[in-house]
C-alpha cells in the first residue's frame, strides 16, 4: 500500500501529461492501414504501398490456388499455365477495377505493376500444390 502511494505521487503527474499529450487530436484526417487501404475501394496509393498491397494479394491467390491445385489433383504444365493466367488477370482486375489505379501514373508501366512479386508468389503456389499433393495421394507407407 505503501509502495503504490509512493509509485503515484512520484510517477502521477507524468501518466498525466503523457495521456493528455495523446489524446490531442490534429485537423488532418488519419491514414487508413494498408490493410484495410487494400479492402477499400478506389482508395489513394504511393508507389511502395501498392506494391506491397498487390504482392500480398498475389500471394493469396498462390495459397488458395495450391491448395485447389493439389487437391483436384491437377498436374503438369496446364496447373502451372492456369495458376499464371489466374495470377496475372486476377491481379490485373484486382488494382484496375477494385482499387482503382491509373498504373501509368503511379507505376509508370502495367508491366511494372503485373510482373510485382509474381516469382514469389510462383515459389509460394508451386510448394503447397507438391505438400498437398503429396500428402493426399502419396501416403507415407
Amino acid at each position: 500500500l505503501t509502495f503504490s502511494r509512493f509509485f503515484l505521487e512520484r510517477l502521477g503527474p507524468a501518466l498525466t501529461y503523457q495521456m493528455s499529450f495523446k489524446a490531442k487530436k490534429t485537423d488532418e484526417p488519419e491514414e487508413l492501414p494498408k490493410w484495410r487501404k487494400a479492402l477499400t475501394r478506389n482508395s489513394e496509393w504511393e508507389k511502395n504501398d501498392l506494391a506491397d498491397a498487390i504482392g500480398w494479394f498475389r500471394q493469396i491467390v498462390a495459397l488458395i490456388c495450391g491448395l485447389i491445385w493439389g487437391i483436384i489433383p491437377m498436374k503438369g504444365a496446364i496447373g502451372i499455365l492456369s495458376f499464371l493466367g489466374l495470377n496475372v488477370a486476377s491481379t490485373f482486375v484486382y488494382y484496375s477495377q477494385f482499387l482503382g489505379v491509373d498504373e501509368e501514373d503511379v507505376m509508370g508501366s502495367r508491366w511494372v505493376l503485373l510482373q510485382e512479386d509474381l516469382f514469389p508468389s510462383f515459389a509460394t503456389f508451386l510448394l503447397l500444390w507438391t505438400l498437398t499433393h503429396t500428402f493426399l495421394y502419396y501416403p507415407s507407407s
